[in-house]
């Protein structure tokens, strides 16, 4: 079966989520980019929360200084760490 990871973060609200930046950059790997292909994970979903009243009670508290942020996650593919790989065959792939 598929080893399956999930990743989760804090980004500030307004910033563009990593699961659409992964989907942005599978869009474009096209022709002579869709080697990029081997190193995206395949994203099978994810969600967004926002921090709801704790969010306005800690902007109210800190005012401009405080960025509001979401709670994020993406379930995807484990990908290979590069220190993995054994075989010239498979550091060939990743090059």
């Amino acid at each position: 079966g598929l080893k399956l990871v999930m990743k989760i973060s804090r980004p500030v609200k307004g910033r563009v989520l990593e699961h659409k930046t992964i989907q942005r950059c599978t869009d474009m790997a096209v022709d002579e980019h869709a080697w990029v292909l081997k190193h995206l994970p395949n994203v099978l979903g994810w969600f967004i929360m926002d921090g709801g009243t704790l969010q306005v009670r800690l902007k109210l508290m800190f005012g401009a200084d405080y960025n509001e942020r979401l709670i994020c996650g993406s379930i995807q593919e484990e990908l290979c760490p590069i220190t993995d790989l054994e075989s010239q065959e498979q550091f060939a792939q990743v090059l």
